[in-house]
């Protein structure tokens, strides 16, 4: 996919102002002629697109699009640069959600799976059925929310930077779920980017290390108590976005808590036969016992397909 430089721009100049603290309101407006701005006049000419929380009236546009449930719509005209809507619907629900999202922050998941719904064989190895194309993409992701998170056979596996390395932005809060790793000094050192340890009440990291930036303990008597006051802690902190990387373990957690807004899968035309499934649930008899993905959409990536879609 294209990935048109103006949005790029205008991503980061609203997770700029975002976090500052500026934006609290929408409407939201994003055109090639007047930029960024807080305020629309309908009667503007030229292509532009509109971001409005909310279910309102808006006129002047031929086209709206839910970018997520009923809290962020997107309103554009026809000819509109189709690389520059998609990129809007990818990434802009990631920008504003956590100014919606007041009590947790915003999770969305995002996995590289082959045709057969495997992220990795059974020893463990994922690299790479993603293409370089959704390599990007995902350091794209990495620099439009606040914090990645992995659990500990991610961490153990891949001893992971989370960085942005690959495109321009800036380095997110690296987030490592785990109550036994305990060499966080083989972890690479990423100028700049701060390492939250997660970890549950009673499993104490007994000392300092140079890669840690602070360790947050969080407690519950069931798995549902346990996430619940680890996002409140991290919502505290400052972490209003979450991409959840892995590893499966993880994901189903948060998962069966029904602690994921947004899915995205990207789809590699491989088979592996065996493996390891992005999700492990309890089996089901019938079909209608499935969960179903809401306001999907889909877009090439090179060589593969990406489903993004809701979790309600």
């Amino acid at each position: 996919m294209k990935f048109p430089k103006r949005l790029c721009e205008h991503l980061n100049l609203a997770k700029e102002l975002v976090q500052k603290g500026e934006i609290s309101r929408f409407p939201i407006a994003y055109s090639d002629k007047i930029g960024f701005s807080e305020k629309i006049n309908s009667n503007d000419s030229g292509d532009r697109i509109l971001v409005t929380n909310g279910d309102r009236i808006v006129t002047g546009f031929d086209n709206q699009k839910s970018l997520y449930r009923n809290d962020l719509y997107v309103h554009y005209n026809n000819g509109i640069d189709p690389d520059f809507l998609i990129g809007v619907q990818l990434f802009l629900p990631l920008v504003f959600m956590p100014l919606i999202h007041k009590e947790r922050p915003f999770i969305m998941a995002h996995m590289a799976q082959t045709l057969d719904g495997k992220i990795c064989t059974n020893s463990g190895r994922s690299k790479w059925i993603g293409n370089e194309e959704n390599l990007k993409h995902a350091h794209r992701l990495r620099a439009m929310v606040d914090g990645v998170l992995v659990g500990g056979n991610t961490i153990a596996n891949d001893l992971p930077k989370l960085s942005v390395r690959h495109v321009h932005g800036n380095n997110p809060t690296r987030l490592l779920l785990s109550n036994r790793f305990n060499d966080f000094d083989k972890l690479p050192d990423v100028p700049g980017m701060k390492t939250y340890v997660l970890r549950r009440k009673g499993n104490v990291v007994n000392k300092s290390y140079r890669t840690i930036s602070e360790v947050i303990y969080y407690d519950g008597e069931t798995e549902a108590d346990r996430i619940r006051d680890l996002l409140s802690k991290l919502k505290e902190a400052g972490i209003g976005s979450i991409l959840l990387e892995g590893g499966s373990k993880t994901v189903t957690s948060f998962y069966k808590e029904n602690n994921i807004d947004w899915l995205q899968l990207h789809i590699a035309p491989i088979i592996f036969g065996s493996g390891k499934s992005f999700i492990q649930l309890s089996e089901i008899n019938d079909v209608s016992e499935g969960r179903k993905l809401s306001n999907v959409f889909y877009n090439k990536m090179g060589d593969s397909i990406m489903v993004t879609g809701e979790l309600s």
